[in-house]
């Protein structure tokens, strides 16, 4: 008797911890990555939200993410995972965007995990125009960037057709 009680225990015991080990475990759901695609530009501070980076020359001294439609992710003058800007720095490599169900981050679920660094994922913030990449509030802890739009291309009035044939006085 005590033997099957101590076999009863002993499966209990083990069910308990199979029943916690899978409640931790971290289940990945994939993310559309339509609104990261494009070009976005680190910004110092918090900024204006509503402020439109356009693209042009004025742009090539600043860190900039690429996010391209086959999961590609081109950092340029910088790491992704490190909130440095580096001129001569450049990466490109594979990313995937997803959501996590137990984030350690207050209201982060989201993360980009890229093939170069952040193995396990960057907590990422998308709203409208801005992409926050970090873990909090304080400086150092995150970067922020705007997305960039295309410069408008000013348009050429049409040249009016010049007659070939005079035309008749009347």
């Amino acid at each position: 008797m005590k033997k099957i009680l101590n076999i009863i225990c002993f499966v209990a015991v083990i069910g308990a911890f199979t029943a916690c080990s899978k409640d931790d475990e971290e289940v990945k759901t994939p993310k559309d990555t339509t609104e990261l695609i494009g070009k976005w530009v680190k910004v110092d501070g918090l900024g204006n939200v509503d402020t439109a980076i356009t693209e042009g020359p004025h742009l090539d001294t600043l860190k900039m993410l690429e996010f391209m439609p086959d999961n590609k992710l081109k950092v340029s003058r910088g790491k992704f995972c490190n909130f440095q800007n580096l001129k001569n720095d450049n990466q490109e490599g594979d990313f995937e965007y997803y959501s996590v169900n137990n984030s350690p981050y207050a209201g982060i679920n989201d993360r980009i995990k890229y093939s170069k660094e952040c193995s396990k994922g960057m907590p990422v913030t998308l709203q409208g125009n801005t992409l926050r990449i970090g873990f909090g509030n304080e400086a150092g802890t995150f970067e922020e960037y705007r997305k960039v739009v295309p410069a408008e291309t000013p348009e050429v009035p049409e040249t009016p057709e010049v007659p070939t044939e005079p035309t008749p006085a009347g």
